[in-house]
């Protein structure tokens, strides 16, 4: 159902679903460590607390995927048009009764990873009191964030229903990292083994990488090679690049 919402102009307007987005980094450094960005609320509801950027489609006048673009850029000042490797997708819809305090209202959360450098001028616009990169941090029992200037925040104190969103969206991350070489957007163009087992253990805990002389490497990684034939070296390890010729799988069958 479509609410009655007035712009800026002055003039009643009807809107649409609510957008969330989530938007992922990963910090630099001889310890990378995930980030994600959040806001904190200038209004009510839920005002002063952290959570993901969005707002409200515009009926009859946007996508929701160009309202994710919109609002991202209206609270953030990010403008995902300039960064042709994030690539935004959806990640699911979301409702429960209790939600939002104003009433029914679903929403629809979009997903992207997108490189460091691109999220260093984020600053709050719109609706937006306050915007910061959180690192995300896994124990056992739950996923804690902390914020560049030291602030900590569990996913409970997130606003609406923005805890279980940030949930399936970790489990994304994961698998994207997993599965595909997302990853080379946070390494050199020609990195390590240890430079690429430090982004996955970011992304995902606990993941321990295959001997460098495993066969499985084979299809996976180039190696470095200099002038004379010999492999390039970083302090004692070899260079690697992604394989070129590298094609994801898409059936766990062997297709003909």
């Amino acid at each position: 159902m479509s609410k009655p919402y007035r712009g800026k102009s002055g003039h009643l307007m009807l809107i649409g679903l609510p957008v969330d987005l989530c938007i992922f980094t990963m910090a630099a450094g001889p310890r990378p460590s995930l980030e994600i960005l959040l806001v904190r609320r200038r209004d009510d509801p839920y005002a002063g607390q952290w959570a993901f950027p969005g707002g409200f489609t515009q009926l009859d006048r946007e996508t929701l995927s160009e309202a994710a673009r919109r609002e991202l850029f209206e609270e953030t000042h990010v403008d995902l048009t300039t960064v042709p490797q994030a690539r935004l997708q959806q990640l699911g819809a979301y409702y429960s009764p209790k939600r939002d305090p104003r009433g029914y209202t679903a929403s629809v959360a979009f997903i992207a990873l997108m490189p460091e450098a691109m999220l260093a001028k984020a600053r709050a616009g719109d609706d937006a009191a306050e915007v910061q990169r959180f690192s995300v941090f896994h124990d056992q029992r739950a996923v804690t964030l902390r914020s560049s200037k030291g602030e900590m925040v569990t996913t409970s104190d997130l606003a609406f229903d923005h805890q279980n969103i940030l949930a399936d969206a970790l489990s994304y991350v994961r698998h994207q990292f997993l599965t595909t070489t997302v990853a080379e957007m946070f390494l050199p163009k020609a990195f390590t083994l240890s430079e690429l087992q430090a982004v996955l253990t970011a992304a995902v805990p606990g993941i321990r990488l295959a001997r460098p002389d495993d066969q499985a490497w084979a299809t996976l990684l180039t190696k470095v090679i200099d002038e004379g034939d010999e492999p390039l070296r970083s302090v004692s390890e070899c260079l690697y690049t992604f394989s070129s010729h590298l094609q994801p799988a898409l059936s766990i069958y062997p297709l003909a």
